[in-house]
């Protein structure tokens, strides 16, 4: 991607920027000029990321601990005193097969509070930050799955399909107050989680170009690979789209 000023002096926070589409972003919009604030849980993992971008920030923190995310969100409110876009880029696909039920109880509990209720909490947080930002952009990642669901991931599907009706009624409540929201809607990323499926992938540089572009023309949502299809399929075919994303 070439340089460009578009995003130039913009502060962003990308959480799970250490890895896969978060870390992809991060070197995007820094080479746009963006300065970039990351966090991850491993300090180890900030460390590196870093070392790749010109001017980032780095915030050890488990996102889906309200706690440490006040404490980070205060921190970038005393170096920064604003956030102009908010990537809330967290999640994590984990199978489960409910013929097999019951299953546990906390694994169940732990998939809907990673890839749900932590997303929410964390918008919730750090909203009043976001606001004090020049022309701010919520982004928010959900998946395709959330728009038509998967066999082997009932639960995370659920999710992501929770994300997309949130992410619906936030753009409606935060538009007149001027604040950009945008669905990301990744098909299957490139990464080691799900090397060992033969499904077809896109590269996480891939998919962080289609935010960027959603960024700078203040898109909806953000499509990459086989999900660009996904509105289209949804009006004109949607048993046939549940038939093939049930089998991803």
């Amino acid at each position: 991607m070439t340089a460009s000023s578009d995003f130039a002096g913009r502060i962003v926070l990308i959480t799970g920027g250490t890895s896969g589409i978060g870390l992809s972003l991060a070197r995007a919009l820094d080479a746009s000029g963006a300065k970039v604030l990351i966090c991850a849980r491993n300090p180890a993992g900030i460390e590196a990321a870093r070392s790749g971008l010109k001017q980032a920030d780095g915030f050890v923190c488990d996102v889906a601990d309200p706690a440490q995310v006040a404490a980070m969100l205060e921190a970038i409110r005393e170096r920064y005193g604003r956030l102009d876009i908010l990537v809330a880029n967290v999640g994590g696909l984990s199978e489960f097969d409910f013929t097999a039920a019951p299953l546990e109880a906390a694994a169940l509990t732990r998939e809907l509070e990673l890839n749900l209720v932590a997303p929410v909490l964390l918008v919730n947080q750090a909203l009043p930050l976001l606001r004090l930002g020049s022309r701010p952009s919520l982004v928010m990642l959900g998946s395709g799955f959330g728009w038509s669901p998967s066999r082997r991931a009932p639960l995370y599907s659920a999710a992501k399909a929770g994300i997309r009706a949130f992410v619906v009624s936030l753009r409606l409540q935060l538009a007149p107050l001027g604040v950009h929201v945008m669905e990301v809607v990744p098909p299957t990323v490139d990464t080691p989680a799900v090397a060992h499926r033969s499904a077809p992938k896109i590269s996480a540089d891939t998919m962080a170009a289609a935010i960027v572009k959603g960024l700078r023309r203040r898109s909806r949502e953000a499509f990459a690979g086989q999900t660009r299809a996904m509105p289209l399929m949804l009006r004109l075919a949607p048993r046939l789209l549940e038939r093939i994303t049930g089998k991803s």
